[in-house]
């Protein structure tokens, strides 16, 4: 996996810490998930519907992106104790194949999750 160490300004623009080639947990759920650690994070290996990745801990402010490149759906899930999309504690959001999810975290513990899918 490449990865970016540092966040800096260069030439006007803002370099946010970025993750690729994250391979999602296999057989999926939120205990054994894959925690993204990166502000944009690329899955690029998501063999079956349901292999799954988790959010880091909300704290409100926080941006995260996550682009599913895989060949199946994959569940988000949140971190244990939080909330994405006011469903219930401790759900995963499902990425569809090729969508990139933008999430927001608006106040501590909560998830807003857009997916844009191309």
């Amino acid at each position: 996996m490449a990865e970016l160490h540092s966040e800096f300004e260069a030439t006007g623009y803002i370099i946010k810490k970025t993750t690729d080639g994250i391979t999602a947990y296999a057989t999926g759920g939120q205990a054994n998930a894959v925690a993204l650690t990166s502000d944009i994070n690329e899955v690029s290996i998501c063999a079956t519907g349901g292999d799954s990745t988790k959010l880091p801990a909300a704290v409100a402010g926080m941006e995260i992106v996550v682009i599913n490149h895989g060949i199946a759906a994959m569940d988000l899930f949140p971190a244990s104790g939080d909330y994405i999309n006011e469903a219930a504690v401790n759900t995963a959001t499902s990425i569809a194949i090729n969508a990139t999810a933008i999430c927001y975290c608006y106040a501590g513990d909560y998830w807003e999750v857009v997916e844009v899918a191309r």
